[in-house]
């Protein structure tokens, strides 16, 4: 994961990791200890069943409760985490600007309830005036209308939580994380033990998911509003069926969005570089790229130790990441660089010559850069331009902007 990373997601899993540690120890250390315990004495067994009853029925509404505050706290979060770059209101998501006035609305009408009630009507009203002017640097997203729902959080209620902030199907982004999708497929049901393909596997993790996540709900609806319950779990399955599950579901959860935020910020940052196109050659598995004429209308300036921003395409889209130069080396004339043998030492060529900074522009320049990391022919390079230099650093928790992506 890059350095550009949002700090307060991290910070809400880890919240919501150690609740359920707490959880699982509490469960080692008193419910399954008392149970040792209690066996060997006499007891009723209407007292038995009242006490199996009464630990699962705490253990469910803790575990569900955790999970919604979690599930709430985190979208907000990745909304702050935007909201904290982003130079006005029109630069955020099309989703996130979109639902503003309506999920304000709807949060102002929920005001007096406890939840909320840090926030005034007042407030949340001066708020949503405050992203009217959409070009206004001066702008209060209200983030906790993003966290707003009317159901238990079940598959289809997150998926739509995140589709409003602009991730779209984030349960199948989740199933298709790497840890996520082998912690499942490590699972002992006989579903996903039968498969071979992956694309069975990632069926049967959706249904794995979905059935988990409405079991929790169900279960959680059943206790809160008094219904006899018969199917009472073990303290053991409940550790192993839903608190393992929803520590690898937030920890893949935090990833996904991560990657999310991580795509917006460079898309922030494109925006103040200039394309220099693809590489006509490449040396040394991709490590060594050369341009040939290159030429540009607005100067700008790379410089060893500098970073490139490199252009790929994935499965119809595009996704982009920075690498970084090592070694320029600048030619006395427009060639074909296959005339020209490309030397790993450190001595000068009557062809070429080493430099530690290369001005671009209109006039037509022919290079080879080093990267730190190899790049393929069909992928596209933007380098800075010089009027512009963006400094994006960690961001942290705060409703304002903490990293300025202005010139």
């Amino acid at each position: 994961m890059s350095k550009n990373k949002a700090n307060q997601l991290t910070i809400e899993v880890t919240k919501f990791t150690t609740n359920l540690g707490l959880l699982d120890a509490f469960i080692k250390a008193n419910v399954l200890k008392m149970d040792d315990l209690l066996g060997g004495m006499s007891e009723s067994k209407d007292e038995k069943i009242y006490r199996k009853k009464f630990n699962y029925s705490a253990i469910v509404i803790l575990l569900y409760g955790y999970f919604e505050n979690f599930i709430e706290r985190i979208a907000e979060e990745y909304v702050k985490a935007i909201a904290a770059v982003a130079e006005n209101f029109e630069q955020l998501p099309r989703e996130i600007q979109q639902n503003h006035f309506s999920k304000s609305i709807e949060l102002a009408k929920k005001s007096n309830l406890d939840k909320y009630k840090s926030l005034t009507r007042d407030q949340i009203i001066a708020n949503l005036f405050s992203c009217q002017n959409i070009q206004s640097k001066e702008f209060t997203v209200n983030v906790k209308a993003y966290s707003v729902h009317n159901a238990n959080f079940r598959c289809n209620t997150i998926d739509a939580i995140f589709a409003d902030v602009g991730v779209k199907r984030i349960n199948e982004e989740i199933i298709n994380e790497d840890d996520f999708f082998s912690y499942l497929k490590k699972s002992d049901d006989t579903d996903f033990q039968l498969g071979k393909s992956k694309d069975f596997f990632l069926k049967a993790s959706r249904l794995k998911l979905e059935q988990t996540l409405e079991e929790i709900a169900q279960r959680r609806n059943e206790i809160a509003h008094g219904a006899e319950v018969d199917d009472i779990l073990s303290p053991e399955i409940l550790q192993t069926k839903y608190i393992d599950f929803l520590k690898q579901y937030a920890q893949s959860l935090e990833q996904v969005l991560q990657a999310s935020f991580e795509r917006i910020l460079i898309a922030y940052e494109l925006k103040n570089y200039i394309q220099i196109g693809r590489p006509v050659k490449t040396w040394q598995k991709g490590y060594v790229v050369g341009f040939s004429d290159v030429s540009i209308d607005i100067k700008s300036r790379i410089v060893v130790g500098d970073e490139v921003m490199i252009e790929t395409s994935k499965k119809q889209s595009k996704e982009y990441k920075k690498v970084k130069i090592l070694e320029i080396r600048v030619f006395q004339k427009t060639q074909d660089f296959d005339e020209v043998i490309i030397k790993t030492s450190k001595k000068q060529s009557k062809e070429y010559k080493n430099v530690s900074q290369l001005e671009l522009s209109a006039a037509p320049l022919s290079f080879t850069l080093k990267l730190d990391q190899k790049i393929k022919k069909n992928h596209v390079v933007f380098v800075e331009k010089s009027s512009v230099r963006i400094q994006v650093g960690e961001v942290t928790n705060g409703e304002k902007r903490l990293g300025s992506l202005s010139g």
